[in-house]
């Protein structure tokens, strides 16, 4: 839950409320059991170009570069502004990038 709170993004009557989180709790630990161990060998590659956003403020936001070493084709970083949860912030920039790595192909 601390974790949880330190993202931001999820407002504290959600985080208050014992039922809804009793709901989502499996889920989002499953999520970040899957960040922490990884599904997949450094070693796999991916086999197209890859755009990237990730925000500054992001505590990992080291780990996004790391994408690079799996790429075959281009890789692209984009920082953000905001925090974990910046897309809905960052609408208009975030949809600029996406609309931007489709013309170029990634």
């Amino acid at each position: 839950m601390q974790e949880l709170r330190a993202l931001g993004g999820i407002t504290r009557a959600v985080l208050d409320d014992d039922d809804l989180m009793n709901m989502f709790i499996p889920t989002i630990r499953a999520d970040f059991s899957i960040l922490e161990r990884g599904l997949v060998s450094p070693e796999v590659k991916i086999a197209c170009p890859i755009s990237m956003l990730a925000a500054r403020q992001e505590v990992v936001f080291e780990h996004a570069a790391l994408w690079a070493e799996r790429a075959i084709g281009a890789f692209r970083l984009v920082e953000m502004n905001g925090g974990h949860f910046f897309l809905p912030i960052r609408r208009d920039a975030v949809l600029a990038e996406v609309r931007d790595a489709v013309a170029r192909g990634s």
